[in-house]
């Protein structure tokens, strides 16, 4: 199994869900402009495509977005998964911080064989950290028992 940005393995730190995330959010929602999208997502990463704003903003429109994430996974509930786990995780990531994500991944995940940080890595992953990524899962998936 290869997990990449997981959520569920930490909590979002509180900071970066009022500041980073949900006050720019409202802001777009109460003044919807191409500058409050920018501002909404750029906790994301600096390389999000044309398209992919595209696609986040009618998102804001017309998804309803809840407000809890998910929570933590424990010990007991990863306690009989038994695959072989990849974690990728994001060094930057303003939701889930790769080293938090390291660290707690190596405590709650029985079988984990491979723990990456993507160096300067944020949420939404550059094209080329992208070919990097599935390139690493294949040859995880290739390789594993």
């Amino acid at each position: 199994m290869a997990l990449f940005v997981p959520s569920g393995i930490v909590s979002v730190p509180l900071s970066s869900m009022i500041f980073g995330v949900g006050l720019p959010y409202l802001a777009y929602l109460l003044f919807p402009s191409r500058q409050r999208m920018h501002r909404a997502v750029e906790w994301m990463g600096p390389e999000i495509e044309d398209d992919t704003l595209q696609l986040i903003e009618a998102i804001f429109q017309f998804v309803r977005v809840e407000a809890e994430m998910p929570r933590p996974a424990t010990v007991a509930e990863l306690a009989n998964l038994t695959a072989p786990t990849l974690v990728i995780a994001a060094e930057r990531d303003a939701m889930f911080p790769g080293a938090a994500v390291a660290k707690r991944a190596k405590e709650i995940i029985p079988n984990l064989i491979g723990m990456e940080c993507l160096k300067g890595g944020t949420h939404y992953s550059s094209r080329t950290d992208m070919e990097y990524i599935n390139r690493r899962i294949m040859e995880f998936l290739e390789t594993s028992p």
